[in-house]
């Protein structure tokens, strides 16, 4: 994951790099750009730009997951087949709890079971949405490291240059 990280975090400062006309060199690490002079600066603008969407992501899935139902309409959640396949299964059995209630009571055994069946898979549902969470979380503080990296180059290129 931290490679693909890498290769997207390069992949927007040379896109960005080459429609501005800017100039990088590469230091021995591949994925850190290197300040050589005045022409050689990274751009800072795509490490914000990525950093902002990384906490944007983050901030969207972190107050998600303060509900009590965790809202699974968020596009990572939806392309997850692990928590697709749960809330089809939750939904099945809400719509049987439905007619059971209906049909038996509400205290009844079987709904009850039913009752308690939603409740794992609830819980199941938000698991897989913390590991969303968390990768998104990864993802912004990737994010924040790489502008800090480049925030620094700056500025040990300006002091150089004094």
């Amino acid at each position: 994951m931290l490679e693909l990280r890498k290769a997207s975090f390069i992949a927007a400062v040379m896109f960005a790099a080459t429609a501005s006309g800017v100039m990088i060199a590469q230091a021995k690490e591949p994925w850190i750009p290197l300040c050589c002079s005045e022409q050689w600066l990274p751009p800072l603008a795509p490490a914000q730009a990525a950093t902002t969407e990384a906490k944007a992501r983050y901030d969207r899935i972190h107050e998600a997951m303060k509900q009590d139902i965790p809202d699974a309409s968020l596009a990572d959640a939806l392309n997850n087949q692990i928590i697709v396949k749960l809330r089809d299964e939750y939904l099945s059995l809400a719509g049987r709890m439905a007619r059971y209630s209906q049909k038996y009571g509400a205290d009844n055994l079987g709904v009850v079971a039913l009752r308690t069946q939603m409740r794992e898979l609830l819980h199941s549902i938000k698991d897989e949405m913390s590991k969303i969470e968390q990768d998104y979380k990864a993802n912004y503080e990737f994010a924040l490291a790489q502008e800090q990296s480049i925030r620094d180059l700056l500025t040990k290129n300006r002091l150089e240059r004094r």
